[in-house]
């Protein structure tokens, strides 16, 4: 029997970086949905019910701060493990978010794709 591939959403408003963080965990047997905007990302996660969603901190429409606050109030949403992801080295964003009850967050440009699906791993208990 096959393991049901965990599915991911990648929220992320660089289209490359977006791609390069789809194509990496696909090969690597995740199901994967991607946002471009905070908006788009609350409705993604209702429809497609992740294992774990990526998050970045700094987007259009509504920022990361805004979908984590959005999905923390639901009880459908608020238990589904988020891992910010951020070129933002702003504390008190990063304080925030701690405080909303994602302690989980990694600087882009210090870690590697690894090292992000190792956290990821980490967070969805695998």
């Amino acid at each position: 029997m096959s393991e049901e591939k965990k599915k991911i959403l990648v929220v992320e408003d660089d289209a490359i970086l977006s791609d390069t963080y789809f194509k990496y965990l696909e090969k690597r047997n995740y199901e994967i949905e991607t946002a471009f905007d905070g908006e788009e990302a609350i409705k993604k996660v209702e429809k497609f019910g992740p294992d774990l969603i990526l998050l970045d901190l700094i987007m259009p429409k509504i920022d990361g701060i805004g979908v984590l606050k959005a999905l923390k109030n639901k009880e459908e949403t608020k238990n589904i493990p988020i891992l910010l992801l951020t070129n933002l080295e702003d504390q008190d964003k990063i304080a925030e978010a701690v405080v909303l009850g994602c302690p989980n967050y990694l600087i882009k440009t210090e870690y590697t794709l690894d090292d992000i699906e190792k956290k990821m791993k980490d967070l969805m208990g695998v």
